[in-house]
């Protein structure tokens, strides 16, 4: 696996190559593969006047159908002054099968120079005939193990009050994110020392994650995952 600056050097060598494929399926955290592809059509047009063509279908709970891909395609086709046209399609799993069909039919003869960004959280979700006409890459969540700094905050988070004067600094989701990813390696750390408590705090941290990567509220989210995880540290220390 490869992390988001590797995947988008990778990327830079194929245009600089001329080497581009019609289709990269990104699989990965859903925040992080938004990042690439944005990284990439940054890229694209860097150095052109030409305004480029770029259509995002993000995840936000929509249905996404066979309708919706026949309006991306039309768009897709129609005429333009930039060179590449890019669509962004995320968590291509939950493609009803129509709309999978739909997709292979696209892929297989692709409007010409439109490049299409297939995400995904998990590839194995994603069917062969998917995979096998896409270049493929993964990334690696960007974990950043700064458990000296997630054992500080954690350290002053004594009762609720702290908890929510603390989350409420949080900038956005991004931030979140990157505390949760810390912190899931503070608590594996901590349980690979033999404290099982941590144990059942890494799952929390995990379902806190997963959660934050579909349309909830951050702030709320963490604040509801610190209040129980400061309540069960107590719990057990005081036993």
């Amino acid at each position: 696996m490869s992390t988001t600056s590797m995947v988008l050097e990778r990327l830079k060598n194929e245009f600089s190559a001329n080497s581009i494929s019609h289709a990269y399926l990104i699989s990965g955290d859903k925040m992080d593969t938004r990042e690439l592809v944005d990284k990439v059509v940054n890229m694209i047009q860097e150095g052109k006047n030409e305004a480029l063509d770029n259509l995002k279908c993000l995840d936000e709970g929509n249905k996404f159908g066979v309708k919706e891909l026949r309006i991306i395609q039309n768009q897709m086709m129609l005429s333009s002054h930039s060179t590449y046209k890019t669509c962004y399609i995320e968590n291509i799993e939950r493609l009803s099968i129509p709309a999978i069909n739909s997709m292979l039919k696209i892929l297989e003869e692709p409007p010409k120079g439109v490049i299409f960004f297939l995400g995904c959280k998990n590839k194995n979700n994603v069917l062969d005939t998917i995979i096998s006409r896409c270049r493929g890459y993964e990334i690696q969540r960007s974990l950043n193990e700064n458990t000296d700094e997630v054992k500080e905050i954690f350290d002053q988070l004594h009762n609720a009050s702290d908890v929510i004067v603390y989350v409420q600094t949080m900038e956005d989701k991004k931030e979140a994110l990157t505390f949760l990813r810390n912190f899931l390696v503070y608590s594996r750390n901590k349980t690979i020392e033999g404290d099982n408590t941590y144990a059942d705090i890494c799952i929390l941290t995990q379902k806190t994650i997963d959660d934050l990567n579909s349309n909830v509220n951050f702030k709320l989210a963490v604040e509801v995952f610190l209040l129980r995880v400061v309540r069960l540290v107590s719990s057990i220390s005081s036993n």
